[in-house]
This record gives structure tokens, sequence and C-alpha cells, in this order.
């Protein structure tokens, strides 16, 4: 008998490939051992996908640390978990796609144009996962300060904060469709719940990593949030320039009912 991943020559009491350490597989395919393989590979603890994902919550400085300290075993890489944050994210999209004239747009009910509405929704949801990673830079720019005494390079903070930013996507993926299947209108109010929870999620993450604390953590933090917000306003400013000049929208959808 062979192994069926390295073909290398098995023994018969062999439960592991002694060369590429691939489980030995005896038994036909059945919905039990699907069912078992799944539950092995998702939820148990041992797993790096689930020991990712709680050490990400409870001490974030671990995960990342170990990364850029070189440990790369332990748990998932910081492009395979954006990879899963953006899987996860294209159900969101979809359900959103099928949700088209229910999602409400005008949280604040000030007669926003229905076409404009519309369009909001479209550039969303078509370029929701492009959007998504370009925050990341952003983390990456309004972190000079506040990351500068673990003497963090461009790179690091930017596996930092793809960690984080994933781990956000991942954790919000079960409320997001819970709310655009039951209340789909009542998705943009989530919304605005869903983004006070990054920012908390951030600020702890870094007064994790940061080994900073008291008023000077305090005083960084307030440093990190106003040159993201003027970073943010740019960046804003930059996409509707360019949806403008590409013709994704134009003046007239700005015009309230």
């Amino acid at each position: 008998m062979n192994c069926k991943n390295c073909h290398t020559e098995l023994l018969t009491k062999d439960d592991y490939c002694k060369c590429c350490g691939g489980k030995v597989i005896r038994n036909r395919l059945t919905f039990r051992n699907l069912f078992e393989h799944l539950s092995e590979t998702f939820f148990n603890y041992d797993n790096k996908l689930l020991r990712t994902f709680i050490r990400l919550f409870n001490r974030p400085e671990d995960v990342i640390g170990d990364y850029i300290e070189g440990v790369r075993k332990k748990y998932v890489n910081p492009i395979s978990y954006l990879g899963i944050a953006l899987t996860l994210t294209g159900i969101i999209i979809y359900l959103m796609k099928r949700s088209t004239l229910e999602v409400n747009y005008d949280v604040f009910n000030q007669g926003m144009n229905q076409n404009y509405m519309a369009k909001i929704q479209s550039l969303t949801t078509e370029y929701a996962s492009l959007i998504f990673i370009s925050y990341i830079p952003l983390l990456v720019a309004a972190s000079w300060l506040i990351l500068k005494k673990r003497n963090y390079n461009i790179t690091e903070r930017t596996v930092a904060f793809t960690y984080l930013m994933a781990q956000y996507s991942i954790t919000s993926i079960i409320p997001s469709i819970f709310i655009l299947i039951i209340v789909p209108q009542a998705y943009m109010t989530y919304s605005i719940f869903a983004l006070t929870f990054l920012i908390l999620y951030l600020l702890w993450s870094l007064f994790r990593i940061s080994k900073i604390h008291g008023f000077e953590f305090i005083g960084q933090i307030m440093v990190f949030l106003s040159f993201f917000g003027v970073l943010y306003i740019f960046y804003i400013i930059g996409l509707m320039i360019i949806a403008l000049l590409t013709g994704l929208i134009n003046l007239e959808d700005f015009k309230p009912n």
C-alpha cells in the first residue's frame, strides 16, 4: 500500500505516512467520516484555524508576535487568514445582491436619492474585497507612533493589521448573515454597531501589542485615531473623484428625492 499523497510505501500498521505525515485513509468516503473530517479540521481546539481565531481575541500579541519572530506552524499565516475572511465575505456579498431593494442605506432618514442608494449597494458589493483590503495600508500608516516602541517595520505592521482586519471580518460573518436574512432593512444600522466593535477591537489589540500603558497609550491612541481619520477622509475623497471621473456615479445622484 502506498501513501495517496506522496506515494511513499507504507506498512500495514501505519496510520500516518512517515514521509509527508498524511493520515492513512482506508475506508470509503461516507457522510459520517466526511463530517468527522470537517469537525476535526475546523472545530478541533488543536487545529490552527480555531487556535488562531481564539488567540486573536484574548492574546493577539502572541499570534502577531510569534509570526513576526518566525513561528510559522502554530497559527494560520496572515495571508491565508485574510483569504478565509474574504471567502466568507463572499457570502455577505451574495446576500446583499439578493436584498437589493430591502437594504436601507438612508440610516438617518435624510431623503437620500434612491438611485444613489442603489449605486452605493452595487459599488459596495462589487468592490467589497478591494475596499476591505485597502483599509490595511491606511491603518499601517496611522500606526507609525503607537507601534514605534515595538520597532515594527512596514511589513510587520502590515502582518499585524492583516490579522486584525481578517479577525473582524470572520467574527462579523454570522451576525451579518442573520441580519441580511431576517431584517435586511436594518443592515446599515447594524453596520454602525459593527464599526464600533471594530474600533474597540483595534484599540484592545493595539493595547496588547504596543506594550504601552496609562496616559502614554491614551495620547498615542488619540494620535492614531486622528491620523487615521485624516487619511480616511482623503481616501473617501479620492474614491469619489475616481467614481465621478469614471462615470460610476454622477452629481445628479447626490440630489435628495
